[in-house]
C-alpha cells in the first residue's frame, strides 16, 4: 500500500469539495478512497471484487473531477482562473491515469485557492 495514495486522495478530496463547497460526505465523490483506490490498482493490487475494473474507476473518477471542474465554472472567476479551468476540463477527456488526473487536481486547487474554505 502507497502511503502517498493517502495524501493524493485528500487532495482529490479537497479539489471535490471545494467546487461543490460542501463538506465530504454532502459531494457525490468527495472521498479520497475513489483516487487512493486507483493509485493502488495501478501498484498491482487487484481491487476488482471491491471497487471494480481498473476502467470503470478511472472513467468514474473522471465524471466526478469533470462535474467538479463545471461547478467551479459557475463561480465568479476571473479570467486567469477561468481560462486554467478550462485548460483542465480539455485536459481531463485525455487523461489515463492517476497521475494525469492528479496534475489537474493539484492546478485546480492552485487556481481556485481563494474559494479554500473547504
Amino acid at each position: 500500500m502507497d502511503s502517498n495514495a493517502y495524501v493524493q486522495g485528500s487532495s482529490y478530496e479537497v479539489f471535490i469539495c471545494r467546487a461543490h463547497k460542501k463538506e465530504r460526505h454532502q459531494a457525490k465523490g468527495a472521498d479520497g478512497s475513489y483516487m487512493k483506490n486507483l493509485i493502488d490498482t495501478e501498484s498491482g493490487q487487484d481491487l476488482r471484487r471491491l471497487v471494480g475494473s481498473y476502467e470503470k474507476q478511472l472513467e468514474q473518477i473522471k465524471k466526478y473531477m469533470d462535474k467538479a471542474l463545471d461547478k467551479y465554472l459557475k463561480l465568479k472567476l476571473t479570467a486567469d482562473e477561468r481560462a486554467t479551468i478550462g485548460r483542465l476540463k480539455m485536459s481531463l477527456v485525455h487523461a489515463g491515469d492517476s497521475q494525469s488526473l492528479m496534475a489537474i487536481v493539484e492546478a485546480g486547487i492552485d487556481a481556485t485557492q481563494r474559494f479554500k474554505e473547504y
